[in-house]
């Protein structure tokens, strides 16, 4: 956790141990996004994409641990998003004609459902490595998702779903790693990985 040091305008000063130039910050009570665009010494500037009227020194900040990022994945096409990845038809919805500050609506539809096609030589008991291809999901006639393993994956396969209808959150296949750690790796949807210890998952970057 951090917190707001001096507000210029779109330029906020935190302070923040440990946070990197370009990750991505949530700032203050409305969870304003922003991105570190320059450290110094113990501060760091960030760059705020909503307004940063009423904020004040002395609120919180929270550190993504990841870059400026976007979600792809089907149900992208025909969409069209603001700054930072949210449907513009959301918004009208959520908040009418003027877009309210902090809002927080994913760029993909979590309830839609999608076919997935399993790659059929994927199967349980198969080795698995980062960058395969998992399966197939068709958005148009003509376009068509591979549904790729994360970087630095790698184990048995011990579960791989069927042909079948999911949401882009449903877990599609899950691994045991080298340690005997059970992973789920996939989802036909936005990036996620994670390793099931202590039921307390932990998230990775597809």
């Amino acid at each position: 956790m951090g917190e707001v040091i001096e507000v210029n305008g779109p330029i906020v000063t935190i302070r923040q141990p440990g946070i990197r130039n370009g990750d991505q910050v949530k700032i203050g009570q409305l969870n304003l996004i922003g991105e570190v665009i320059h450290i110094r010494q113990h501060d760091a500037l960030v760059q705020v994409y909503e307004s940063t009227e009423t904020l004040r020194p002395g609120e919180q900040v929270v550190g993504l641990d990841h870059p400026l990022s976007v979600e792809l994945g089907p149900g992208l096409l025909g969409q069209i998003f603001d700054g930072v990845q949210r449907p513009l038809n959301k918004i009208m919805q959520a908040s009418g004609e003027h877009i309210s500050r902090g809002l927080e609506i994913p760029a993909l539809d979590r309830d839609k459902i999608w076919h997935y096609v399993p790659t059929a030589e994927l199967v349980v008991g198969s080795s698995l490595s980062g960058g395969e291809i998992l399966g197939t999901v068709r958005e148009t006639e003509t376009i068509e998702h591979r549904v790729l393993a994360p970087p630095g994956c790698h184990g048995e396969v011990i579960e791989h779903a069927p042909e079948g209808d999911y949401t882009v959150e449903e877990i599609i296949v899950r691994v045991r790693n080298e340690a005997g750690v059970v992973e789920e790796v996939a989802t036909i949807g936005p990036c996620v990985s994670r390793v099931l210890t202590n039921h307390a998952p932990v998230r990775a970057c597809l």
